[in-house]
């Protein structure tokens, strides 16, 4: 007999609650154990059961989803956010690396979720010390929007990675993945598309996009190449990484030139 994913599902809006419920049904392998409308009976109820997936909404009367991950983050319940916040939200979970869902939720949403968490799962069985390090980063990056983050959490097939973003040289764009080259020389590379990594990093002053396919860490950058078919920035541990012509004046600029 397969093991049914345990969930519990937190939003204060009725209607929310009723379509998670419905939607669920459909799947044989997932168990809606429970329902809550506000976060502190969820706490208790969480950190007292065996419960596997928590779908938290992010913006609820009184305590929101972000306290209650911060109150869950130990256990070993695998946290989901539900949202409909604006674009910086969904930079900040990208930064992270944390699962979200945005409304209006679908079962094709939710089955994208499962399929998710039995990946999780399947490479990182002790993994509410990972979680916890997620969560801290995910509130300090959300709720101080005038800083940038200060590290990356990257995904692939075998592990989550957090890379110290001062650490890193530059992206390369590889096909649907993104390669990360660090100072010690390592490449990690994530399951995400270059674009996601630019939007995450969009207003951070030491990354600019020089190419549709390179990001760089301008404190990185040794030298601009001028020839007679491109221009290219020349990296401190040798890549020469091509510069779009319409990015000419932008890395220019970024580099004092």
């Amino acid at each position: 007999m397969v093991n049914k994913i345990r969930v519990v599902h937190v939003d204060d809006q009725a209607a929310q609650l009723n379509t998670v419920k419905t939607l669920l049904t459909s799947f044989d392998n997932v168990e809606l154990v429970c329902q809550f409308n506000e976060a502190v009976k969820a706490r208790d109820y969480i950190l007292n059961n065996d419960i596997d997936l928590a779908i938290l909404d992010v913006e609820m009367k009184g305590k929101d989803g972000f306290w209650l991950a911060n109150q869950i983050k130990d256990s070993k319940t695998i946290i989901v956010f539900l949202t409909s916040h604006p674009q910086y939200t969904l930079q900040a979970f990208d930064a992270c690396a944390i699962h979200y869902i945005l409304k209006p939720v679908t079962a094709e949403l939710l089955q994208e979720t499962f399929n998710r968490y039995e990946k999780l799962i399947s490479k990182q069985p002790a993994r509410s010390q990972f979680q916890n390090e997620q969560i801290n980063e995910l509130i300090g990056n959300y709720f101080n929007k005038a800083s940038y983050p200060r590290r990356i959490f990257i995904n692939n097939v075998h592990k989550t990675s957090v890379l110290n973003l001062d650490e890193v040289l530059y992206m390369v764009s590889s096909g649907p993945y993104t390669i990360f080259k660090l100072k010690d020389g390592s490449k990690h590379t994530a399951s995400k598309l270059l674009k996601i990594y630019y939007e995450i990093l969009y207003n951070h002053p030491d990354f600019a996009r020089i190419h549709r396919a390179h990001i760089v860490n301008k404190n990185f950058v040794k030298a601009i190449l001028r020839n007679k078919h491109k221009i290219t920035a020349l990296m401190i541990d040798g890549e020469e990484l091509e510069v779009s012509p319409q990015k000419r004046e932008e890395i220019y600029e970024m580099i004092g030139k």
